[in-house]
C-alpha cells in the first residue's frame, strides 16, 4: 500500500550510487611546513591555525579540505597525516623554509599530498573559491511513516544548517541532501517509485537547529522528508 511510506523505503529515496565527478579547483601550493613552526608563528601574530575534525567516512583531499576551510574566511589551509585538515592565516609562517617531505598520499585523491606525521602540505585559499549554493534548489517534500527508524546517511553536523548538510554531502560526492526530523541525509538519486510527494508546506514546520531565527531554514519533520540538490556557486 502506498498510503504510508515506510521509513525503510526512504533509504532508497537517496540511493548511494556512483560518485559524482566534480572538477577540483586549482590551488596555489605554498609548501611543506612543520606544524610546530606554524603554530609558533601564528600565535606570535595573535592569529590561529586550527584543525577541523573530519567525519570518519570523509576521504581527505585538497578540494575537500579547501571547502571545509572556506567556511572560516581564512587565507590558507593545510593537510596533515592523510586524514587531518587545518585552516588559518599563515602570513609570516609561509616564509618559513619548506621541508622536503609531505609525501603522504591523500585517501580522497591519489594525485594529492596530505603532509606527513609532523608537517602540513599548505595551500592558499582562492579568493573566489566555489562554495555550496544556499539557498539550495528544492527537489520536493516526501511523506514518511512512524513505524521504522531511518538511519542517517551521514553523521549529523552539530547545529545543522542547509549549508553544513550540503557541504557534508558535497564532500561525499553526493548529488542530493535532505532532512528527516532535523537529521542530515545524503544520496545520489531520488527514487520516484518509492517516493510519495506532498506539499512543501508540510516540510516547513521544523526549523534547523543551526538556524532557529528568521529567515528560517527548515529541516523536515518526523513524518516528512525534505530534499534539495547539492551544487556549488561555480556550477
Amino acid at each position: 500500500m502506498r498510503t504510508l511510506l515506510n521509513r525503510a523505503y526512504l533509504v532508497s529515496l537517496l540511493v548511494l550510487a556512483s560518485a559524482v565527478c566534480l572538477q577540483a579547483e586549482r590551488f596555489k601550493y605554498v609548501g611543506c611546513r612543520n606544524i610546530t613552526d606554524i603554530k609558533r608563528y601564528t600565535e606570535a601574530d595573535n592569529k590561529k591555525y586550527f584543525e577541523v575534525k573530519l567525519d570518519a567516512d570523509v576521504m581527505n583531499s585538497v578540494s575537500t579540505c579547501a571547502i571545509i576551510c572556506s567556511s572560516y574566511a581564512v587565507k590558507h589551509f593545510g593537510l596533515k597525516n592523510t586524514d587531518e585538515c587545518w585552516c588559518g592565516d599563515l602570513d609570516r609562517g609561509i616564509k618559513l623554509p619548506p621541508k622536503v617531505f609531505c609525501d603522504f598520499i591523500c585517501p580522497g585523491s591519489f594525485t594529492d599530498r596530505c603532509g606527513d606525521r609532523t608537517s602540513l602540505s599548505v595551500y592558499e585559499m582562492p579568493v573566489r573559491f566555489a562554495k555550496v549554493k544556499i539557498p539550495a534548489e528544492p527537489v520536493g517534500c516526501y511523506m514518511s511513516s512512524e513505524q521504522l527508524k531511518l538511519k542517517a546517511e551521514v553523521p549529523n553536523p552539530e547545529f545543522v544548517t542547509h549549508e553544513k548538510c550540503s557541504r557534508a554531502c558535497w564532500m561525499r560526492r553526493q548529488k542530493l541532501f535532505g532532512f528527516l526530523d532535523g537529521v542530515c541525509h545524503c544520496g545520489n538519486e531520488l527514487s520516484d517509485e518509492d517516493a510519495m510527494p506532498t506539499s512543501m508546506e508540510k516540510c516547513e514546520k521544523l526549523s534547523c537547529p543551526g538556524n532557529a531565527v528568521k529567515p528560517y531554514e527548515f529541516c523536515g519533520t518526523d513524518s516528512n522528508f525534505i530534499v534539495f540538490k547539492v551544487a556549488t556557486e561555480s556550477q
